[in-house]
């Protein structure tokens, strides 16, 4: 019996302290006045959930199951962000019969979901990431071709062109 306690932590720490397929942030189903499903996600964790992604089933094309996927990054920051405490409406089809978060990504760094899709998540924002640099050596390099040299702001290494207004 001993032998199995440290694999239970290690179970534990790695799920993050919540049940197989559960996380602080929940999908539910409702109707609205029209009579189509909305999802609602609401934040139970104390801190924003910053990225997430949500999968919802439905009854597609002759009648198959389909899964439809929600996903944020979260780079963008609101309105992708779920604060804490709070509830938003996600886009999914009109006909959803089941949501299930299958994972998310909160602003104090804790994850919970499952391992395929937090990796998602990861790759996502670091694809995001590059994306944000490429930008920023772009109007660097838009700056420098028009002659005006780019200065820094105090206490930031970063440039950035001053404006007349300055």
């Amino acid at each position: 019996m001993r032998a199995t306690r440290p694999l239970a932590l290690l179970f534990f720490f790695l799920v993050g302290g919540t049940a197989w397929g559960q996380t602080s942030l929940q999908a539910e189903l409702s109707h609205g006045p029209d009579g189509h499903v909305r999802v609602r996600l609401t934040n139970a964790y104390t801190a924003d959930a910053r990225a997430y992604i949500v999968e919802c089933q439905y009854s597609g094309p002759k009648g198959v199951d389909t899964i439809y996927t929600v996903s944020r990054e979260g780079i963008g920051g609101p309105p992708y962000a779920v604060w804490s405490g709070k509830s938003v409406l996600i886009g999914c089809p009109l006909t959803t019969t089941r949501a299930e978060v299958r994972a998310v990504a909160y602003d104090d760094g804790k994850t919970e979901g499952d391992a395929d899709s937090l990796a998602r998540i990861a790759a996502e924002r670091r694809l995001e990431a590059r994306d944000v640099a490429d930008d920023i050596q772009i109007l660097q390099d838009a700056l420098t071709s028009i002659g005006s040299a780019p200065s820094t702001m105090p206490g930031n290494s970063a440039p950035y062109q001053k404006l007349p207004s300055d």
